[in-house]
């Protein structure tokens, strides 16, 4: 069936939250005479033949993005931004063959980003959503006019396309801020019209690429912060002349700031925004090369400039460094890993020590698989298979005397650290663990680890790890392919490592949804099992009753006649208790055949009432009360206090003394109570003040 514009339009309006957005603005609804070109957020063309843009940004819209505004082959510009917006982002949407913007930021967007089929597209902006997994590899390879691609703080992961490089060639804006994305930098060294770089908060490594200080004239701002990038700063930067920002800090970078980059062009907002904030620097105060990155040895609390000496106990190997200094004390690296095993409560008993929380008189040299020197150098460290959890200290490529590590066969995480390429090590092992990423460039450049380059040989990463997809049986040298069934670094089969008491990250969801089905059915066993305890031990007929019906239900009728009331002389009622009753009036009420001869004028009387079910009401009560006594004078009080009495004697109030028309069970035709529905069970547990009952037995 073919849709009109009106109905595409109305699949926005979704549920009754979207039936109360549309009620807001003007059209937008199935009876609306309007037409759908003078709607709110609503373009048409010139001849207002064709939607041609949907401007529904910040409009409070809540919903999803339906697959029918595929079907809307002239439309040119579709902005939902800064809206609750959730589900998937349909391909129909990005196939559309003249969409040109497309505006989807700041929502609650899942599933993956799918392929980029637009020939049109110019601006995508999909930031600040949780778009999970990896770019498709031909993510954009029809979308060669695209100028901004905005991608930034999803959770992305995996490696960035070929295809940027290559068919994105107008990009402008390219950001991919706040993911988790990995790999090296991508050349990029055919878009020279970028203007703006943003990499930041992401898992890339490697060096900052030489060809973009020669090739990318255009470029204004270059953010790589908090990546785990090495290498030193290219001095081809300088020549960007329009280059403003270049943050680098928080990486693993070496070196020193080149001094073509010490430059009061770069970073100048840095002191602007210390101006704002109340905090100016005098000009002879200013330090361009530590607005860049602080040197070796020292830190930043907060991005860069002012920059501190590190204490003595600590050190910083890297320029850029925010935070603390790095703790090279290869006794605290040691024991900070050995506190990994059993979730960071102490040492490992195998290990050589229990450690009681002060690490100060223990040396790493001491803890079993740690080999040392006779300067109390670490040598050696073989942690093979000790269930070490967490990530590899970066701080271990300082150890001056390391020369083999084992790290195999634990649940380790995180990305391989490019720091270990400093350390003099000769063998290393971190296959069967959980690591993701690609091995640092520079530390495949490492000869002489695991033999790499030997006699000549060419220096390649599988001998210091297999790639992401392949595996051997050592996890390192003559890797094969995988298909996709090795998702980490140096496995050593082609199936995800499950280990025992943890799950893999690609099973998580699904092994989280069995277990929480089969809590979910031994919580149902156990409560049928209690309930059939409790039926067992008061008879199933009193356990299994009917529940409590509200007031205004007491006039429903089954099959079409009408339920006969029984009265239940240990019932329950929410009334007060006798020594209230001198507020309310006379003790005296009729209870034998009273219900016969007024039932009927009780409903008329209370159904007209808005009194809600549980309430009492005060007034209805008194109303029927006196309208009762008028009919009959019976007095009960006598006897109603000489209960009560032997009730308190006995240490157990009721709260049923106060009879109720409308909530106590009524007498039968020949003046005999009901069998009632408590009378095989212990009433106890229903006897005390903060019990509440109103039971109405019913045949």
């Amino acid at each position: 069936m073919t849709l009109s514009p009106k109905e595409i339009l109305l699949t926005f309006v979704q549920g009754v939250e979207g039936k109360f957005w549309a009620t807001e603005r003007n059209g937008w609804s199935e009876s609306s005479d309007v037409p759908i070109c003078d709607w709110n957020g609503i373009a048409c063309n010139d001849d207002s033949t064709q939607v041609v843009q949907i401007d529904l940004g910040a409009s409070n819209f809540l919903g999803t993005i339906p697959t029918e505004i595929g079907l809307l082959s002239s439309l040119t510009s579709l902005n939902v931004r800064k809206n609750i917006v959730w589900g998937q982002l349909p391909t129909e949407v990005t196939a559309l063959p003249r969409l040109s913007v497309l505006l989807l930021d700041g929502n609650k967007l899942t599933g993956s980003v799918p392929h980029l089929r637009s020939p049109s597209i110019v601006q995508l902006d999909l930031g600040f959503n949780e778009f999970q997994g990896s770019l498709p590899l031909n993510f954009g390879e029809n979308s060669t006019e695209l100028k901004v691609l905005e991608l930034r703080h999803n959770r992305l992961t995996g490696t960035t396309p070929l295809t940027i490089s290559t068919k994105m060639t107008n990009l402008e804006v390219l950001s991919f801020s706040g993911n988790s994305i990995s790999g090296i930098l991508p050349s990029l060294e055919n878009m020279n019209q970028l203007e703006r770089i943003y990499f930041d908060d992401n898992k890339f490594v490697g060096p900052i690429p030489n060809v973009w200080g020669n090739k990318l004239e255009n470029l204004e701002e270059v953010w790589l912060d908090n990546n785990m990038l090495s290498g030193t700063i290219p001095e081809s930067l300088a020549q960007l002349a329009n280059l403003d920002d270049i943050y680098v800090n928080g990486n693993k970078l070496t070196g020193t700031v080149p001094k073509v980059v010490c430059e009061a062009q770069f970073n100048e907002d840095f002191f602007s925004d210390q101006r704002r904030s109340g905090s100016d620097v005098d000009e002879d105060q200013k330090d361009y090369c530590d607005s860049v990155a602080c040197p070796k040895g020292e830190t930043a609390m907060d991005e860069s400039f002012p920059c501190f000496q590190c204490p003595t106990t600590a050190s910083n190997p890297y320029i850029g460094r925010v935070g603390s200094c790095v703790d090279l004390s290869e006794d605290r690296v040691i024991i900070k890993m050995i506190r990994s095993i059993q979730g960071g409560h102490g040492g490992d008993p195998a290990m050589g020590h229990e450690s009681n929380g002060s690490s100060s008189t223990i040396s790493a040299c001491d803890f079993n698989g740690v080999s040392c020197n006779s300067q109390g150098k670490v040598m050696r460290i073989d942690f093979s298979n000790k269930g070490l959890t967490g990530t590899i200290p970066d701080e271990l490529g300082f150890f001056e005397a390391l020369q083999e590590l084992d790290l195999s066969d634990n649940d380790l995480t995180g990305h391989l650290p490019s720091g270990l390429r400093f350390s003099p090590l000769k063998k290393m092992d971190i296959s069967g663990n959980k690591i993701r990423g690609i091995v640092p460039p520079l530390l495949c450049q490492k000869k002489d680890l695991n033999e790499n380059g030997k006699n000549g040989r060419a220096l390649r990463c599988d001998v210091i790890a297999c790639p992401v997809g392949t595996f051997s049986k050592s996890g390192h040298k003559n890797c094969e392919s995988c298909d996709g069934g090795a998702p980490y670094l140096a496995s050593k089969s082609c199936s995800p490592i499950i280990k025992e008491g943890s799950l893999d990250d690609s099973s998580s969801d699904s092994g989280g949804r069995h277990i929480l089905i089969i809590i979910l059915v031994c919580a149902i066993l156990v409560w049928v099992l209690a309930m059939l305890a409790v039926c067992s031990l008061c008879g199933l007929k009193s356990c299994l009753r009917p529940r409590k019906r509200p007031r205004n239900e007491l006039d429903d009728e089954e099959n079409g006649e009408e339920k006969e009331f029984i009265v239940n002389e240990e019932a329950e009622t929410s009334l007060p208790h006798p020594e209230e009753q001198k507020t309310r009036g006379s003790s005296s009420l009729p209870l034998t055949n009273w219900a016969r001869r007024t039932i009927e004028s009780i409903r008329s009387s209370y159904s007209g009432n808005d009194v809600k079910p549980g309430e009492i009401d005060d007034e209805g009560w008194s109303n029927r009360r006196s309208m009762t006594l008028e009919e009959e004078e019976y007095d009960e009080t006598a006897e109603m206090h000489r209960i009560v009495e032997t009730q308190k004697s006995e240490d157990s109030v009721g709260v049923w003394e106060y009879p109720d028309p409308l909530e106590t069970e009524l007498y039968t035709e020949d003046n005999t109570p009901g069998d009632g529905l408590f009378e095989n069970c212990d009433r106890s547990w229903a006897s005390t003040e903060k019990e509440d009952f109103l039971d109405v037995a019913m045949t």
